[in-house]
Order: C-alpha cells, then sequence, then structure tokens
C-alpha cells in the first residue's frame, strides 16, 4: 500500500477483515432437575447480524455513507438515507459478527468517526469507530462449569481452516465461546479398518468471543485416509456430541475427511528461518549521482509525497556487507519499476527498472549479489492496477473503445479522462492507478509471464511481495500460484491484508500474509500502553490460531514499514520500549521483518514521515538500539526455537506488566520474558515438560540460569530476556554480526 490523500488516510483504508459466514446458533442446556435433556436443533449458519447505522448530519450535509472493514472502507458501497427531517440519515446492513471498525463520509470527502460510538487508534494514527457484533446467544454469561452450552461459539469445518498437516501431524481445531468449555475432546477412528483414537483438545487461544482448541494424531502427509470423527464438548457435569450438529453423548454421525486430498500449504523451507530487511529504495543509500533525478534533495530532508532523495539500485549493492553483518537472509525491496512517484506503486512499465534506480543489468547484479551473500531477494509488485502511462492504458485513452487493450480497464465512458472522479475504475478512485481486469485473458497472460521475465531478469530472485493483494479476485491468485510454483516451488508469496489472511492460505494462494493483526498488538501494549498483558498475549495466540503452523512460520511479522508510523515514534521516542518491540519482533513464530533504520532507532510520524533518509550515523556499537538488534538476530539465527517453534503460552501478570512465552522446536527451547513496568521485576514461571529441567542463557545479558519445574527471571525496568537452551546451536549460529558496517556511508 502507498499513500493516500488526507481523508483517504483517515479512513483507515485497506485494513478489512474477511468476514467469517459460517458461524453456528444454538443453545443446548443441561437441566439438572429430571435427569439429562438436550435441546438438539441443527447448527445453522449464522454468520451475519442486522444493525442500523444512524448519524445526524450537520447543516448542509448532502449525502452521507458509511464505510468499514465490513465493507473495504469503500465510501461509494452502502449510502445512507435521509429522514424526513433532512438530517438524521440511517443504512440497516447484516454485519459479521466480531469486532467491526467503521466512519461515516459526508458528501463523499469528509470522513468523520460516529459521535455515539467507541473511538479507538488502528495503531496507525488513524481514529475509528469499533463496533461489536455478538452471536446468537451471548446475552447470557458463560462459565465452564454451568452445564450449559453456546451452540453459536461451536465451529468446525472439514477444510483448511480446521485441519492440517505439518511436520508430521495432523492436526483438528475446534471452535467454541470464550470460557465456555471445560474440556474438549476428539474421538476419530479411520475406515474401513475401524482403528479409534481419542485425543484431549488443549486451548491454544483466546479472544474476546471465541476459544480455539486444537489436537493431532500421527500420520505421514501421503497415505489414502478415510478418517470419521466428532468431538465430545463438556462444561460442568454435562457433556454433548458435535458433528456439525449437536447432540446427546455417544450419538451416531460424524465429520468425515480424506486428509490426502486436501490442498494443504507448502511453504517454501528457508522462509521458517529467514530474517527479512525492508528497503524503501529511494532513502536507503545514494550509491551513484549519476541517475539522480534533476531535483534530487538532500539526504535530511523532511519527506513528501512526492520528492526523491537519489537512493538507488547500486547504493543498496554497497551496503550488502552491512546487511549480511547485521545478519540478514531475506531483502525486500519495495517496487523498483519505472513509475512516476517516489513509492513506485503504479508502474509505467513492469518490465523495465526505474532509470532513476539503474537499469535491469545493474538491478540482476545485485540480486545475483545478494544471493552470494546468503541473501533471498524479494520483490514488490502490485498487479491490482497500473499507471496512466502504462502501454495499455496509454493506448486506450489515445484510441477509446477501438483499442485493443480496452478490456484491460473497466472503462464507464469514451473518451478516457484522467481526473478526478474518473470515467474509469481506479483503486480506491485515485486517477493514477487504473485498476486491471486481471480475469481478462490478455490482461491475466500479461501479468503472470511477468514471473519467467524477473526469474530471469533477476537471477535468485526469492520470494514476490503482493500490493493491496486481498482487493485482486482470488481466481487470480490461484492462477499465479500455479504459475510461480511451478518455476520455483522455493519463491514465496506473501499477500499484503491487515486482516485475518486465512481465505488466501489455504494451499491454493499464497504463502504467507504482512502480519499487521500482530504489530497492532505489539503497538497497543508496548509502544502506547493501552492495553493490558493478558490482553495483549491473548491476541498473540488468537492471531497465532487463525493459522497453520506453516502459514504461521511463513508470515512476515512486523512492528513497522513504509505505511505506518515508525515504532520509536509510536512510543513516544522511548529508545527501551522500541528495544521490547524488537525483543517481541525477533522472538515471536513467523519471519521478522526490519524496517530500514528501526535497527538504530529511527523515528518518524505516518506516511511520507516514515520515509526520511536512512541515518547511517546511527550504526555503531554506542547505540544501544542497533546493539539489542544485534544480540536479537544473533540469538534467533542460532536458535531452532526461535526460528521454527511452536509458541507456548506462560504467563500475563497485569498487575505488574509482564508477559511470557516459549518457543518449542523438539528437544530445543526458548523462553521469552517482557517488562513494561518503570519497575524492576521476578517473573516465576511453571514450566511445561518441553521447557522444564533445561540449561538457559540469556542472550542478552548473558546470564545462566537452570530451570526445573519452574523458573524465575529476574527482569531490569522496561527490559527483556530471551532464554534459549544450551541443546539449540546449529549450522545458521557461526554467522555472528559484525561488531560494525564495513559498508561506505552516503
Amino acid at each position: 500500500m502507498r499513500h493516500a490523500s488526507p481523508h483517504h488516510r483517515g479512513a483507515a483504508i485497506d485494513r478489512t477483515s474477511t468476514p467469517d459466514r459460517r458461524f453456528r446458533a444454538t443453545r443446548a442446556r443441561l437441566f439438572p432437575k429430571g435427569g439429562f435433556f438436550v435441546i438438539l436443533l441443527p447448527v445453522q449458519s449464522q454468520a451475519l447480524r442486522p444493525y442500523e447505522f444512524v448519524f445526524v448530519a450537520p447543516a448542509g450535509t448532502k449525502s452521507v455513507s458509511v464505510a468499514g472493514t465490513f465493507n473495504g472502507w469503500n465510501k461509494d458501497a452502502h449510502p445512507m438515507t435521509a429522514d424526513a427531517d433532512g438530517k438524521t440519515y440511517r443504512r440497516r446492513l447484516d454485519i459479521p459478527v466480531g469486532k467491526v471498525q467503521y466512519k461515516f463520509v459526508l458528501d463523499g470527502e469528509r470522513w468523520i468517526v460516529d459521535p455515539n460510538g467507541k473511538t479507538i487508534d488502528d495503531g496507525n494514527g488513524n481514529q475509528n469507530t469499533e463496533l461489536v457484533i455478538l452471536p446468537d446467544g451471548y446475552s447470557q454469561p458463560s462459565s465452564p462449569n454451568d452445564d450449559s452450552l453456546t451452540g453459536s461459539g461451536l465451529l468446525h469445518e472439514t477444510n483448511g481452516d480446521w485441519i492440517n498437516y505439518d511436520r508430521g501431524r495432523l492436526t483438528f481445531k475446534l471452535r467454541s465461546r470464550e470460557n465456555d468449555l471445560r474440556a474438549a475432546t476428539l474421538r476419530i477412528s479411520a475406515l474401513p479398518s475401524g482403528k479409534e483414537a481419542i485425543v484431549p483438545l488443549q486451548r491454544v487461544s483466546r479472544s474476546e468471543l471465541f476459544d480455539t482448541w486444537q489436537g493431532s494424531i500421527p500420520w505421514d502427509g501421503k497415505s489414502p485416509t478415510h478418517l470419521v470423527y466428532s468431538f465430545k464438548v463438556e462444561s460442568g457435569k454435562a457433556d454433548w456430541s458435535y458433528h456439525g450438529t449437536i447432540s446427546p453423548p455417544m450419538s451416531q454421525g460424524g465429520f468425515e475427511v480424506k486428509p490426502h486430498e486436501l490442498p494443504f500449504l507448502r511453504t517454501p523451507a528457508w522462509i521458517d528461518d529467514a530474517i527479512i530487511y525492508q528497503i524503501f529504495p529511494d532513502r536507503f543509500a545514494n550509491g551513484s549521482r549519476e541517475n539522480d533525478p534533476k531535483d534530487v534533495q538532500a539526504w535530511d530532508t523532511k519527506p513528501t509525497y512526492s520528492n526523491r532523495f537519489g537512493g538507488d539500485i547500486e547504493g543498496i549493492k554497497r551496503h550488502i556487507p552491512y546487511l549480511k553483518g547485521l545478519g540478514i537472509s531475506a531483502l525486500y525491496l519495495n517496487p523498483v519499476f519505472k513509475s512516476p512517484s517516489n513509492h513506485r506503486y503504479e508502474a509505467d512499465d513492469f518490465r523495465l527498472i526505474d532509470p532513476q534506480l539503474g537499469t535491469n543489468k545493474e538491478f540482476g547484479q545485485l540480486t545475483q549479489s545478494l544471493r552470494k551473500a546468503g541473501i533471498r531477494p524479494v520483490m514488490d509488485w502490485s498487479l491490482n492496477h497500473s499507471s496512466p502511462e502504462f502501454h495499455a492504458f496509454r493506448d486506450v485513452r489515445e484510441k477509446g473503445a477501438a483499442s485493443p487493450y480496452a478490456s484491460w480497464y473497466n472503462v464507464y465512458s469514451y473518451p478516457v479522462r484522467v481526473q478526478d472522479n474518473p470515467n474509469y475504475e481506479a483503486w480506491y478512485g485515485f486517477p493514477s492507478m487504473p485498476k486491471f481486469r486481471v480475469m481478462n485473458p490478455p490482461t491475466q497472460k500479461y501479468l503472470l509471464d511477468l514471473v519467467g521475465f524477473w526469474r530471469k531478469e533477476a537471477p535468485g530472485l526469492g520470494g514476490i511481495r503482493l500490493d493491496v493483494a486481498n482487493e485482486v479476485e482470488p481466481a487470480f491468485w490461484r492462477l499465479f500460484r500455479k504459475e510461480v510454483k511451478g518455476q520455483d516451488a522455493n519463491l514465496w508469496i506473501v499477500g499484503e491484508h491487515w486482516g485475518d489472511s486465512r481465505p488466501w492460505l489455504q494451499g491454493d494462494q499464497w504463502d504467507g500474509a504482512m502480519n499487521y493483526p500482530f504489530r497492532e498488538a505489539v503497538v497497543q501494549w508496548i509502544a502506547q500502553g493501552t492495553t493490558k498483558p493478558s490482553q495483549f498475549l491473548d491476541r498473540l495466540f488468537e492471531v497465532y490460531g487463525w493459522y497453520s503452523p506453516q502459514a504461521n512460520r511463513a508470515m512476515l511479522n512486523l512492528i513497522g514499514s513504509h505505511d505506518t508510523p515508525r515504532f520509536r515514534t509510536l512510543a513516544e521516542g522511548d529508545a527501551k520500549l522500541a528495544m521490547l518491540g524488537a525483543t517481541i519482533l525477533l522472538t515471536w513464530i513467523g519471519s521478522p521483518s526490519i524496517y530500514y533504520g528501526d535497527e538504530v532507532g529511527m523515528e518518524g510520524e505516518k506516511d511520507p514521515d516514515n520515509r526520511r533518509g536512512m541515518r547511517w550515523d546511527l550504526v555503531g556499537e554506542s547505540n544501544p538500539v542497533y546493539r539489542h538488534y544485534q544480540k536479537l538476530i544473533a540469538a534467533r539465527r542460532s536458535s531452532k526455537a526461535l526460528r521454527g517453534g511452536d509458541p507456548v503460552r506462560l504467563g500475563a501478570d497485569d498487575s505488574g506488566n509482564t508477559v511470557a512465552y516459549g518457543r518449542v522446536f523438539g528437544k530445543d527451547a526458548a523462553i521469552v520474558a517482557i517488562n513494561r513496568s518503570a519497575e524492576a521485576r521476578t517473573v516465576k514461571l511453571d514450566l511445561p515438560v518441553s521447557l522444564a529441567r533445561k540449561a538457559y542463557v540469556d542472550v542478552l545479558s548473558g546470564a545462566r540460569l537452570r530451570a526445573g519445574d519452574s523458573i524465575s527471571i529476574s527482569l531490569p525496568p522496561y527490559g527483556s530476556a530471551v532464554l534459549t537452551s544450551g541443546s539449540n546451536a546449529s549450522p545458521l549460529s557461526s554467522l555472528r554480526p559484525r561488531p560494525k558496517s564495513s559498508a561506505p556511508r552516503i
């Protein structure tokens, strides 16, 4: 995503959540008098619930609409109707259950929060109104001991959202209402053998509305298998069987699945170990004055939406030793195609490197040099739209309906006018970004052919980041994945989406997504201090529970990007809080992405201020933020548990403002403890078997600790500890960060 006009930025565009249209609604109860009695009802789809938006407009308002996460922040999707008084506007909509955000849009231009609603900060400086839509049956409190069950909370389906294969285990997930079940069990049998298994489920995550439970059985990932199963769910002294309907215990019926026929997600193995560095090319380093724009600005100039600083491919190439020394293994580059903008998200030519950055040949040399240094380059492609100067759209402008490219775009009338309120479909109405019809066969062929073209032009290409990817038809991404994986199964496909990305991570579209929900959780607790430790940990595990383990490992985790304010700025310049954010970024499951300059503590407000020139003067041992990143990167590279281990919830103390979690990969383990208080804390943790009875080293302080069935960890004010077990060394441990960059400065 790139910058938007002020009113669009205020709307928090593209922070959409995909509605889950499969909620179930019943309320089954056990009545203690009169023996066992169950209300047996079919479990019916109840994804949406009606809600009426009401807004009293100021005098002179001509139109009001409502836009939010439920309609992709589309200001034109849901216009509201005025009452007889001419000022009260209403619109009744079916809204997905859960949390949604919205704003009212006045006269198509002015975005405002609901004065009668709850206003929240989305973590990017945008103020939106939050609304919570509860499922049926949630009017009564829940308890795991009340002998009753909220049926609308139960959900399981026989697809990749709920069944997954990874590392020799077939895992089944079950969703229930938050704090509604005392226990849950998977009862499963194989046909035709009739071999049975009883698997207790563990609660792996909790949100404000739902708990997620899971259990697994061994499987080799390929043997033909026919399974029949159901879930036993318990509350108090009562229990039920759930198999799509809620029925008495031991009832006949069950889910059926042939797991060998499911398209489980398979991701490149290298992404599990990756440490990513993101570069905005114009702002990282100017290596050649020969390709500078005529109006190039001084490196320390205040960024605007249009000015250019002269960063280029040669500047990146000269700093490969810095990236390698830091311990980076993948480089995510914002767009490099020829473009009229400094962010280059609208391409004039998808096959040409912007001359102000360099040439195609120089870019190929860069990617080869990166791979020799052990760094995989990741390109950023915006296949949703082009610029008006792209050859196809330019031809449509010149020839109108007679153009052979007229079918590439949705043009409403001719001649085409590139101006405000364009007469063609454009990304969020911006005339500079005419939207492709990607399923149009000639358009589709052109875009898919880019994969082969850039694999030749950029040898060693490691992955492709897809801009505004949730706004492109899923059918196109299915074709795109076939094209990419058919050429190189190790190419990583990561999509931009600001919410729940489950629909795209079923094995047929992307490998991972930009993990903005993770960032939101870290920003709110660490940078802003607006949530409690328990809420933070709940949110981390909730987001983890959305995805399969391999999708979690392939997520691009971030605490900052070209689209967000700098983390340290959100923390009001506090270096210690910035370091706590880095601790979480580099120890949580997923591939951590470091936005250029965050490792030295750079600051910046919202786009474009977050795109300042790289501060090379801050690189060095005297910078505590830089040293902290060095230690964390080295720790992650030398720890199997930190790179690919499953997360384990250890505890959150709201009164002490501390959090602890573990990571486990086989016998290798890590424990992470965070103290977001101004006082020193000692965190005492009871450890599961996977983390207990091990010797640990704190990679930040050098302290050695031995854990029994519990452990006590001393934390300084606004400090953290990252304990790794002694058995988790790997070949990567020899790759330590250098104390200083030997690369030339600008």
